[in-house]
């Protein structure tokens, strides 16, 4: 954690700044370590996404996310204490419209009718509430609050079952903590409420294939080993298991 009472941004421009632990029954940060490992796998990928940190807690996965690059996040934490002192720290850091404090329930926050879509969320509930996580992607599924190839990370300290459409990508366990992160895929989206989606989706997978059996054909081996590369890393990624910290 840092200095007593505080958790330390790991990367980015506001990397070295500290974030306040206020002495909050259950607050439980994200380890640092933890951190580091979630955006060392979201690094590639994280410039511009727009994001979602329910159970925000101190903030550091939003501020983390912001300071690493994405183009806003939304912080959700029902404790109008906590709420309070996400405001002050994202003024303090000049955050502007790219951070956004919600206070509110995280369940009653996703019920609600929304026009936004999010790349990636982060839920981290209580320990104590098992059946949160379970419910909080099952909300996110069915509002369409998570874009289309959109990630999901999730932590617990029991093993982590995502609902089918979600996609494990990698998995690891430091001490108590297990955390994953997941994808929404092409399977998900014939399963959301805009089944419709679908089509454009397989159509282009269609496409895709016959694209590079011509770039094949035609002998453009470039562009074809391109193509191969990111199919294979994506296989890659879906077939890793759980990893030891």
């Amino acid at each position: 954690m840092g200095r007593r009472g505080k958790v330390r941004i790991v990367g980015g421009c506001w990397r070295g700044r500290r974030l306040p632990v206020p002495p909050v029954a259950g607050l439980r940060p994200t380890p640092e370590r933890v951190r580091e490992t979630l955006f060392a796998w979201l690094q590639p990928r994280i410039e511009g996404l727009a994001c979602l940190d329910l159970f925000a807690g101190t903030g550091a996965l939003g501020f983390e996310a912001v300071s690493r690059g994405a183009a806003r996040a939304v912080l959700v934490e029902r404790d109008p204490r906590l709420c309070r002192g996400l405001r002050e720290q994202a003024a303090a850091f000049a955050a502007g419209q790219r951070l956004r404090i919600e206070c509110a329930d995280a369940l009653s926050w996703l019920s609600r009718p929304r026009r936004e879509t999010f790349d990636l969320a982060c839920l981290d509930p209580p320990f104590a509430r098992r059946e949160l996580a379970e419910r909080c992607c099952r909300l996110l599924l069915s509002r369409g609050l998570l874009a289309e190839g959109g990630l999901l990370y999730l932590e617990s300290c029991r093993e982590l079952r995502l609902p089918r459409p979600l996609q494990t990508l990698r998995c690891k366990q430091a001490g108590q903590v297990r955390f994953l992160l997941a994808r929404l895929g092409a399977a998900a989206s014939r399963e959301r409420p805009a089944a419709a989606a679908a089509a454009p989706a397989a159509g282009a997978g269609r496409a895709g294939g016959i694209g590079l059996w011509r770039l094949i054909m035609a002998g453009k081996a470039i562009a074809a080993a391109t193509l191969l590369r990111g199919v294979s890393m994506d296989t890659m990624l879906l077939h890793r298991g759980c990893e030891a910290a």
